[in-house]
């Protein structure tokens, strides 16, 4: 099973619905594919499964601040000027943690 992994238990992974900014790279475009499954890994820990449901390459500074910082969680580290992708991922099986 393909992984994405986060280095902190984000505010934005206890929602249904979550989205996530990840640096394009050209070999990524056949790894983050709509419809695909992913385990999704925090420190390590799996939480559970999520499917990849859209998939949009973007440029880090057409994105508004809000969202940003509800992607980090107000900011925890700053984005650069960089092509991006922006994911949208759906819960469909979770292990319910306290985020810390």
């Amino acid at each position: 099973m393909s992984k994405i992994k986060f280095s902190h238990h984000y505010n934005k992974l206890n929602a249904a619905l979550f989205p996530t900014i990840r640096r394009w790279m050209p070999r990524k475009d056949e790894y983050y594919i709509p419809g695909k499954m992913f385990d999704v890994e925090v420190c390590g820990k799996v939480l559970g499964k999520a499917e990849l449901l859209h998939e949009e390459r973007v440029k880090t500074a057409d994105l508004h601040p809000d969202f940003i910082d509800y992607d980090t969680d107000n900011g925890m580290y700053k984005l650069g000027k960089m092509d991006a992708m922006l994911l949208w991922f759906a819960w469909r099986e979770r292990v319910e943690v306290e985020a810390k």
